[in-house]
């Protein structure tokens, strides 16, 4: 990604389907961590559940869909602030070089 500030290319199409996709493995990590302190939780409406039952593939539904697009929404404008502050800053030093 830096490097295609470099030569002059970069891409808000491109920042912003790159912090989509680290939201959504965001949200994916989340899901997975919520599912299993539940299924091991005692007492939890999970407790001892099979992975392909009915209550899980809810769980799944109505958990699962709402961090996965909220973590791709948040990554998406994560990105494009992100391609914002960093060509301001390759162009605040044009010359490419650190400054002392």
């Amino acid at each position: 990604m830096a490097s295609s500030f470099r030569n002059g290319s970069p891409s808000l199409k491109q920042h912003v389907f790159d912090g989509a996709k680290w939201g959504s493995l965001a949200g994916l990590v989340l899901l997975g961590w919520s599912v299993a302190s539940q299924v091991s939780a005692a007492g939890g409406h999970l407790d001892g559940a099979s992975f392909f039952s009915k209550e899980v593939a809810a769980y799944l539904l109505y958990m699962g869909v709402p961090l996965i697009c909220g973590g791709t929404g948040a990554g998406s404008v994560h990105g494009a602030m992100y391609f914002y502050l960093n060509r301001w800053l390759t162009t605040a030093n044009q010359s490419g070089q650190r400054t002392r």
